[in-house]
């Protein structure tokens, strides 16, 4: 519910400005006295998602654990461990359409046949690009090890493509 209001006032924000907006969502806490800690969780749920580039602009606190642990992670350390996960040229078969794929499969649990009516395909389709996948990485993002290792590895690639672009933009 909190999720929808959110999407609701960014829209409107969205279509009445033109604007886009990043909405950062804390734990509920009580009293008037606790504002700031409110609004402090609040903005580190804007900086992580804006870090990690996650979907929607709409973060809420409690529901990005692995991407604040990920965080803390030293931008080199991230390269190398990042390297670890993907010794393969993940790349080349990691266009938008397999991302979709991936954060889909990972937003239903690691159901294939819900994630394959949200994503349109048919349920042979999901699991080809789930194989594919699989060939590419050497992980079964179908079990559960395997998928954790996956998005961690995806998140720290992040952090390394974003310190990158970080570089480029100094040179």
């Amino acid at each position: 519910e909190v999720k929808s209001n959110a999407k609701m006032i960014k829209d409107m924000i969205n279509s009445e400005i033109y604007t886009d907006v990043f909405i950062g969502i804390s734990d509920a806490h009580k009293g008037i006295m606790n504002i700031k800690e409110s609004l402090s969780e609040a903005l580190e749920a804007i900086e992580v998602g804006m870090k990690f580039n996650l979907p929607d602009n709409i973060y809420i606190s409690k529901d990005m654990l692995i991407e604040k642990v990920v965080s803390l992670i030293p931008e080199d350390k991230a390269k190398e461990l990042a390297g670890q996960v993907f010794k393969t040229g993940i790349d080349e078969i990691m266009d938008s359409e397999m991302l979709k794929t991936m954060e889909v499969f990972f937003k239903n649990n690691l159901n294939i046949s819900d994630s394959s009516k949200i994503l349109y395909i048919h349920r042979n389709t999901l699991l080809y690009r789930l194989d594919k996948i699989q060939k590419a990485t050497g992980l079964d993002i179908r079990k559960f090890e395997d998928a954790i290792i996956l998005k961690i590895g995806f998140l720290l690639k992040n952090v390394e493509v974003k310190h990158e672009h970080k570089t480029d933009a100094k040179s």
